[in-house]
């Protein structure tokens, strides 16, 4: 309960592995605080992932729906092991699960559950087989609702999402959905689909595309893709899942409740580091000042200035 696990995404600048980075090269700084290292790392690897995938068939994905199935039972014999588990979503008029945490071995059933999700009746609305409902998607509130679906499974909780990362005006702000997602440490990964337009690549023109700081607020990246593609970005998407550190570190023993900062840097290195949230109970003083508790060593996790946002009560 006192140690905190961050899942970390560290790439060099032209999103390629890094040399190995040791323990005393990674430095941590909370709300601003002082700079201190990890007390262990150590690569993801193998733990097991609870995998969302979301097929975004309101628009240009839907271009890419006849090499789906053929992709992703590619990517799930390939890339998953065992004890990772994936849930299958596709909207565009309604959203709809057709896989609801299935074990990754079951790769024909996935592959099967991806066909069903993108010929689901009606999913293109009452009379059309085709996009529809693009110009009123609510993509915030759509992640929201795949990203509820994991939030409580146990292991490392990742959300792919096929899409060209529009939203019309969801009620839920893209923000809130990030911070939610960042309390349940959930990293989303997002795959552009091949553009129609210039503008389709909107994250490469703006400064402000919130689907891509989505991703990268929650530890995550995005990447573009076509359908000769999307086998190997699938397969890459997944090395970096594998390829993330886990920097773990004591608690702290004092702060105030809130959403706090945490910087993670490298030192000597210009890396892409993009780090997950995680939620953790503050410490009980009363648990601290019982005389049958053994003393332990002050944690190197100190808070800064910088005040916390407070959470809702």
């Amino acid at each position: 309960m006192n140690s905190l696990q961050i899942p970390t995404l560290v790439l060099s600048a032209s999103l390629a592995q890094l040399p190995p980075v040791s323990i005393d090269e990674f430095n941590i700084r909370l709300d601003g605080g002082p700079l201190f290292h990890p007390t262990h790392i150590r690569r993801e690897g193998d733990d097991p992932i609870d995998l969302a995938i979301l097929l975004d068939l309101s628009g240009n994905a839907f271009g890419l729906q006849s090499s789906f199935s053929r992709s992703i039972l590619a990517f799930a014999n390939q890339s998953l092991q065992p004890r990772d588990h994936v849930s299958i979503f596709a909207v565009d008029c309604l959203l709809v699960r057709t896989a609801n945490d299935l074990p990754a071995s079951e790769g024909d059933l996935i592959a099967h559950a991806v066909d069903k999700a993108i010929s689901f009746p009606q999913l293109h609305g009452a009379k059309s087989s085709t996009p529809h409902c693009g110009d009123s998607l609510h993509l915030w509130n759509t992640l929201a609702t795949v990203a509820q679906s994991i939030s409580s499974l146990p292991g490392r909780r990742v959300v792919l999402v096929l899409s060209n990362g529009y939203d019309h005006r969801s009620p839920l702000h893209w923000n809130e959905l990030r911070t939610y997602a960042d309390e349940r440490s959930i990293t989303f990964f997002g795959l552009y689909p091949p553009a129609i337009d210039p503008d389709s690549f909107h994250f490469m023109l703006s400064t402000e595309d919130p689907f891509n700081q989505l991703c990268q607020l929650t530890g995550g990246l995005i990447l573009s893709t076509s359908a000769p593609d999307l086998p190997a970005d699938l397969k890459r998407t997944m090395a970096f899942v594998r390829g993330r550190y886990i920097l773990e570190f004591p608690r702290p023993d004092t702060g105030e409740r809130g959403f706090h900062d945490i910087d993670v840097t490298i030192k000597n290195h210009d890396a892409y580091i993009r780090a997950a949230g995680v939620s953790y109970p503050s410490a009980d003083p009363s648990i601290a000042a019982d005389p049958t508790t053994l003393p332990s060593p002050p944690s190197p996790a100190v808070y800064g200035n910088r005040h916390p946002v407070k959470v809702p009560q």
